[in-house]
């Protein structure tokens, strides 16, 4: 049961009212199968930049836009620290707020529909000792009531206090490195959006951060010696893409309706006053 339940937040959705259609995840995963990459999703990444490059792709990393360039209601470059790139067109790959709300020159038109922002996550990577038997490549620990990490999540707006835990044995999944004595361990636990306005204090994060370590202890999982080398919270999600707080997916699908309430790639002011990426 809290398997099936569990697809729907694979969208950082909520069980409780998500449509039906998104139990297709389960049909293609447990009937269809997964698939692994190795070196990981990065490694899918870094192929589609090599192929791009020997297009005659042009990649520039680590230059902010801070804004898009408009002539006649027509989206026609983007301005950077450095100056404006001009284009013939603009894809904005960002959050959809962060568009209209802080690249777009104000007006920028009709409010977007209110939505729910979708699940977030805390994400860490251990140092964890090899275990007597050979680790799983993926463990769920799903705790004595599902409904209430929703419960906390959703109507709440707090991290579980009892999360689900998921845990990723990268060396065996992804084939990654590892060291003589120890192997690199992906664990993620669901958590809400930041508030629109006001960070969540960071207390809440170690908290949280306590409580999956325990988890994974007395699951015999991880033991007290491993470290946690790295860590991420929703609001250094936040932080590193602005307009999402922290949300992993978006809007929420929670309604039968969710996919008809997209953000549209025309923002329009009037049918004389539209601007289109």
């Amino acid at each position: 049961q809290w398997l099936l339940a569990r697809y729907a937040t694979y969208n950082g959705s909520d069980p409780r009212v998500a449509p039906a259609t998104l139990n297709c995840i389960a049909h293609v995963e447990l009937g269809l199968g997964g698939y692994g990459i190795d070196g990981g999703i990065y490694a899918l990444v870094r192929a589609l930049v090599r192929v791009a490059e020997l297009l005659g792709v042009e990649f520039e990393f680590g230059r902010p836009v801070r804004g898009l360039v408009l002539d006649n209601h027509r989206v026609v470059g983007v301005e950077t620290d450095t100056g404006v790139v001009q284009a013939d067109a603009v894809v904005a790959n960002a959050d959809a707020a962060h568009v209209k709300r802080d690249l777009l020159p104000a007006p920028s038109g009709d409010p977007l529909p209110a939505a729910a922002p979708s699940m977030s996550g805390f994400n860490g990577i251990y140092r964890a000792a090899f275990l007597s038997a050979p680790r799983p490549a993926h463990t769920v620990l799903f705790p004595d009531d599902y409904r209430e990490e929703f419960v906390d999540i959703f109507d709440r707006d707090r991290p579980p206090r009892d999360p689900t835990v998921y845990l990723c044995a990268q060396s065996v999944c992804h084939q990654r490195d590892r060291w003589t004595d120890a192997e690199p361990l992906f664990v993620m636990a669901n958590a809400p959006a930041e508030p629109e306005h006001d960070a969540r204090p960071a207390s809440v994060y170690r908290e949280l951060s306590a409580t999956i370590e325990e988890r994974l202890i007395g699951a015999e999982l991880l033991g007290p010696q491993d470290e946690l080398l790295w860590q991420r919270t929703p609001r250094q999600l936040a932080d590193q893409f602005p307009g999402s707080r922290g949300a992993l997916y978006g809007a929420a699908s929670n309604s039968s309706l969710a996919a008809f309430r997209r953000p549209p790639n025309r923002v329009s002011r009037s049918e004389e006053h539209t601007s289109e990426l």
